[in-house]
C-alpha cells in the first residue's frame, strides 16, 4: 500500500475537526450558567379609576322672608367638617331655594382665621376672620348668627358655639340680649323654624330698638 493511502484517513480526520471547529465558530455560543431573555412585555393593566369623594345629605339653615330659619339639604363631604358646613353657608342660594325666598346673611368673604377646635364639653371655637363677618349689624348679623348655631349644632356633635374674631371673643346679639357666653340654639330661639311670635310682644325694629317713642 503506498503512502498516500496510508495517509487518508489522518487527513480526513484532521479536515473534519477543522470543520466542525469552524461550524462551532460561527454558531451560537452557550453561556456557562442560564441567562434571562431581556425584558419581557407583560399585558398592561388599566389604572384602577378613583372612587368618588365621598358625600352625605345634611340640612343648612336658610332664613325665610318671615326672618325665621328654615333647614335644606345640601351636599357635604363626608365625614362632616365645620369648614364645609361655613362654606355651605356663604354661597348663593340654589334657585329651587330663591323662588321660596330663602337666602343667607352671612357674607361670601365669611373666612375662617384658624381652622375650628370641638372640644370635649361639646363645644366648638370658630375663629373668623376679620373685615366681613363682623362688619354685619342689626338683623342681619343676628339671622347670621342664628344660621352659624343652628346649622353647626345640627349633627348633635356640638351643643354650643363660640365664635371669635381673629382670636378676640365680642359680645354677641342674642334673642335676649348681649352674650360673651358660648352661643346655643336657646339664644336665638325666636329664629326657630317654629316659632310662634307673641302677638302681644312690642315690635322690634331692624336695629332692635323697638318702635316705641
Amino acid at each position: 500500500m503506498s503512502d498516500r493511502r496510508r495517509h487518508r484517513p489522518t487527513i480526513l480526520i484532521v479536515v473534519l475537526v477543522a470543520v466542525l471547529a469552524v461550524v462551532a465558530g460561527c454558531g451560537i455560543p452557550q453561556d456557562s450558567s442560564p441567562r434571562a431573555l431581556g425584558p419581557v412585555l407583560a399585558t398592561p393593566t388599566p389604572e384602577p379609576t378613583p372612587e368618588p369623594d365621598a358625600t352625605q345629605d345634611f340640612a343648612i339653615y336658610l332664613v325665610a322672608p318671615n326672618r325665621l330659619l328654615s333647614p335644606v339639604t345640601r351636599e357635604v363631604p363626608d365625614p362632616l367638617t365645620l369648614p364645609a358646613l361655613l362654606d355651605q353657608l356663604t354661597v348663593p342660594a340654589t334657585d329651587e331655594e330663591r323662588a321660596l325666598g330663602l337666602g343667607t346673611s352671612i357674607p361670601a368673604g365669611t373666612v375662617l382665621s384658624t381652622l375650628p377646635v370641638l372640644r370635649n364639653n361639646g363645644v366648638a371655637v370658630i375663629d373668623l376672620e376679620a373685615g366681613s363677618f363682623d362688619a354685619l349689624v342689626g338683623a342681619q348679623l343676628q339671622e347670621a348668627l342664628a344660621q352659624l348655631v343652628y346649622t353647626f349644632t345640627e349633627s348633635g356633635s356640638v351643643d354650643a358655639v363660640v365664635i371669635l374674631i381673629e382670636g378676640q371673643r365680642l359680645p354677641w346679639p342674642t334673642s335676649q340680649g348681649e352674650s360673651t357666653e358660648p352661643l346655643t340654639r336657646d339664644d336665638y330661639a325666636t329664629f326657630a323654624p317654629d316659632f310662634v311670635p307673641d302677638p302681644t310682644a312690642t315690635p322690634m325694629t331692624p336695629e332692635g330698638t323697638g318702635d316705641g317713642a
